[in-house]
């Protein structure tokens, strides 16, 4: 069966609002660079964003000093709509002739083509910079040709920036009329809308209706609901672009339904311009719900991240149902600039689609699957996660703790497993045997009862509820171990970080440094270097920001973990983060495995690991002070040591802790026991996770109200919830960028 993420990756889709210059590659960028710096060729285009160059330091270095990042997305530091423009500009002024607009449009139609994109009108600007030597007469054939060669339908919108002023506009549009392009379906105006108002362009917008070419506007993204309103009057558009600010205009609202005008909505872009703080906040569930039309598109994606297949999956991980979902991608293609009879012909091929979706289902539901067990079954001790709905007074503390961006930077994927992703698993695999997992867990299974029925076959105790109920450590990690030894392939590794994704979205975490089991991946069939991509994969389509943690974990000795360790840093892995170490703490010391931690450490890497969870201080002191870990996870029992407390301190060595997962696995009776708030009192640096949730039965919302309701304070809890972006293994400007969005929520008193 198809799930929904699937079907959203194939299903015929199309994108409205997309720019061609919003797509641009690494590669092409700089391509594109050293073509016109070999010719010594200035790079700038006008004044103004020239004059801002020093607000974005890593493309200044590049511009000036020849300084070449590893990435295009080093020079992505932007956190306004102002900021977003600036680096559009200072990037785009290298797309200057006919063959770099073939170069870039080729590119932009091979990634559209790759989401199962079947129709998409996409903006090329014209009339921008000074240094554009294209025009609509030497540029159409080519737009032509591409567009006719395209594997699905092309139509292009031509991008008239507001800021050149209207008689520039007027000009622009006489010229694309004479041009008589073929595949030009309208126009579209963007660019900074509060300074310079859409009415001053109603002359060349009256040009463009009454040579048949369609009309749409970028309105009320940055500027309010009056931007919309004179888009609408005074330019006389179709659709608008963004559009996202009627929701300030309930008038505006109910015109927009009533006249049936859709909106060209991109989420992703509007949360890194800055106009919402998050997705939870961003109103296009309420205009949907409103009855406006609306589209879903990607904008940017290059400079956002986010292509249209991401932006459908954002909204799922959020709550937003399958039906709701493939009604926005029919919006895509009723709302098109196409005649009648095309728009019902891409129409029948989406309900053809859905159909056989819709079929395959039917055939498949109901099916029975051996002893396999129900969610129902074991649900009481994988509790489902509710979309994060605050329902406490606005304003208090229980309600910013549940609406606040979070980090979560201590959680293990295999930990993050949810009943359905299990049941799922074991649907499909329906066997096991101890060789599914190390000589130790199997020997150790024996000495409790439920364990040993399923070590002797009896595959219905996955079924029972005590499967769940700990009385220590090691049952807890044996019983982790065991169900994730059905994980045995690149799928069921996608499968469970999706839902775990979910669940954190749920909880408005947008940022998770997550670690993964090295050795239980390795042994799933994947090479190293797949199993790298297929974790980098993952981490690209996930609806939060996801870096991954490198576990070779303790239980194999130091030699093993440093070989893997060692061999993973040969590969490709962009988003992995750093490295960490679980496992067996009393059987393996820690300073065993300085070499694999000097190894990630000359790699880039972070580095973290357990330590002082059943140990004592002096676990915590060779974390600190002998390995020189950045992080440490747990690190509880230094609150038996005033000197390492003191340490811990005056070096603000961070350590991540999971008070819940103590209590379930028997190192505190109580929560109320646990020293977490001795420690941050005495000035130890904490961040707040959740270890393996779905075991211990709670998520980080429930540890940040269960501490609110033990008596922390407003300032202590906004601490916490800022230590998880300071404390992550993100670059300083990055983490600054998402304490930022926490203050937008939770201002600092």
């Amino acid at each position: 069966m198809i799930d929904t993420p699937e079907l959203l990756r194939r299903i015929p889709k199309a994108e409205l609002h997309v720019h061609l210059g919003g797509m641009m590659t690494g590669d092409a960028f700089f391509a594109l660079y050293e073509k016109y710096s070999s010719r010594g060729e200035e790079p700038f285009t006008d004044s103004m964003r020239y004059s801002r160059l020093g607000q974005h330091p890593a493309l200044e270095k590049f511009l000036r000093g020849g300084h070449r990042p590893d990435s295009f997305d080093d020079f992505l530091d932007f956190n306004d709509f102002d900021g977003f423009l600036d680096l559009f500009a200072l990037t785009n002024c290298y797309v200057r002739d006919e063959e770099d607009i073939e170069l870039l449009a080729k590119s932009a139609i091979e990634r559209l083509a790759a989401q199962n994109v079947a129709y998409a009108e996409i903006d090329v600007i014209f009339g921008g910079h000074t240094i554009i030597r294209y025009t609509p007469q030497s540029i159409g054939s080519i737009l032509d040709r591409v567009a006719e060669e395209a594997p699905f339908q092309v139509q292009w919108l031509a991008g008239i920036p507001r800021f050149r002023g209207p008689e520039v506009s007027e000009d622009t549009v006489r010229d694309l009329i004479a041009a008589d392009i073929k595949s030009l379906a309208g126009i579209q105006m963007g660019g900074a809308e509060a300074r310079h108002p859409n009415g001053e362009h109603a002359r060349a917008y009256q040009l463009a209706e009454e040579a048949g070419l369609r009309l749409s506007c970028h309105a009320g993204e940055a500027a309010g609901p009056e931007s919309i309103w004179s888009a609408i009057n005074d330019l006389g558009v179709e659709r608008i672009g963004h559009g996202v600010r009627a929701i300030e205009d309930p008038r505006l609202v109910g015109y927009l339904v009533e006249e049936g005008i859709p909106l060209e909505i991109c989420p992703t872009s509007n949360i890194f311009t800055g106009i919402y703080p998050d997705l939870a906040h961003h109103p296009i569930r309420e205009l949907y719900e409103a009855g406006v039309p609306v589209t879903l598109n990607s904008d940017d994606p290059s400079f956002f991240g986010a292509n249209l297949v991401d932006e459908y999956i954002k909204l799922h991980s959020i709550g937003w149902s399958e039906d709701d979902l493939l009604e926005l991608v029919e919006n895509g293609f009723a709302a098109a600039f196409l005649d009648e009879g095309e728009i019902e012909a891409h129409l029948d091929a989406v309900q053809r689609f859905i159909d056989e979706h819709r079929d395959q289902e039917e055939e498949e539901h109901g099916v029975i699957v051996g002893s396999a067990p129900s969610a129902a079954d074991i649900a009481p001790s994988m509790p489902a996660v509710e979309p994060a709905t605050s329902d406490h007074p606005r304003g208090s503390i229980p309600d910013l703790i549940t609406r606040v961006p979070k980090a979560e930077l201590h959680i293990h994927l295999g930990g993050a497993m949810t009943a359905d992703t299990f049941v799922r698993l074991f649907e499909k695999h329906q066997q096991w045997s101890p060789d599914h997992v190390s000589d130790w867990d199997a020997d150790a299974m024996a000495r409790y009862p439920v364990l040993n029925r399923i070590l002797n076959g009896e595959l219905s105790a996955f079924r029972t509820p005590e499967l769940f109920q700990f009385t220590d450590m090691d049952q807890f990690s044996i019983t982790q171990r065991l169900l994730n030894s059905f994980v045995r392939d690149a799928d069921d590794i996608a499968l469970l970080a999706q839902e775990a994704f979910k669940n954190l979205v749920r909880q408005n975490i947008i940022y998770t440094e997550m670690a993964f089991d090295l050795v239980r991946f390795t042994q799933t069939g994947l090479s190293m270097g797949d199993l790298a991509s297929t974790l980098d994969n993952i981490a690209a389509v996930a609806p939060l920001e996801v870096k991954w943690l490198a576990d070779p974990t303790r239980d194999r000795g130091p030699d093993m973990a440093l070989d893997l360790t060692r061999e993973l840093l040969t590969h490709k892995f962009d988003s992995l983060a750093g490295v960490t170490l679980s496992g067996r703490e009393r059987d393996y010391p820690l300073r065993q495995f300085r070499e694999m931690f000097e190894a990630a450490r000359s790699a880039g890497l972070g580095t973290t690991s357990h330590a002082g969870e059943l140990l004592g201080a002096e676990a915590v002191w060779d974390a600190a002070d002998e390995l020189e870990l950045d992080r440490i996870g747990h690190g509880i029992s230094a609150a038996h040591d005033q000197e390492l407390i003191n340490y811990l301190s005056e070096n603000a060595i961070p350590l991540e802790i999971c008070p819940t997962a103590n209590v379930a696995t028997g190192i505190f009776p109580t929560i109320t026991a646990h020293p977490i708030h001795e420690l941050f009192e005495a000035g130890v640096t904490i961040t707040l996770a959740t270890d393996n949730p779905t075991f211990f039965g709670v998520d980080l919302l429930g540890e940040y109200l269960q501490l609110y309701e033990t008596g922390w304070t407003n300032n202590d809890l906004l601490e916490l919830v800022e230590n998880g972006f300071m404390t992550s293994f993100l670059e300083q400007d990055a983490a600054d960028r998402y304490v930022d969005r926490v203050h937008a929520i939770w201002p600092e008193e």
